[in-house]
């Protein structure tokens, strides 16, 4: 892929489980690497559900191989310059040598 191509900013988080002071459990985000990417919208969808319109957008997200870390579908990925978070759903076989696929979605809500 051509680093053109790449002209998104976006940082791996990894979940990490803590507790708060009260001993409860509580998840964070842990910065695992920030990368160059291409970010592609794929589909959009709206629907209304618990009293709320709720929209979902699939996107495909591509990077280089990031060496020492496995990526996985407990990841999420937020874009630096537009500060949009993106849930990966499952990481794809690239068709390209050490580049990796990232399916992600993301969502509002509106009252």
């Amino acid at each position: 892929m051509k680093a053109g191509q790449l002209r998104h900013r976006i940082r791996i988080d990894a979940v990490t489980n803590s507790t708060d002071a009260l001993g409860a459990p509580q998840k964070t985000w842990a910065p695992i690497a920030e990368v160059q990417a291409d970010v592609a919208s794929l589909s959009g969808r709206e629907y209304f559900a618990s009293g709320r319109d709720l929209g979902e957008e699939t996107w495909r997200i591509t990077i280089r191989e990031i060496p020492g870390v496995h990526v996985d579908g407990t990841y999420r990925a937020t874009d630096l310059d537009s500060g949009a978070v993106f849930d990966v759903t499952a990481v794809l076989e690239s068709h390209t040598r050490n580049m990796l696929t990232l399916a992600a979605k993301s969502g509002t809500s509106h009252p």
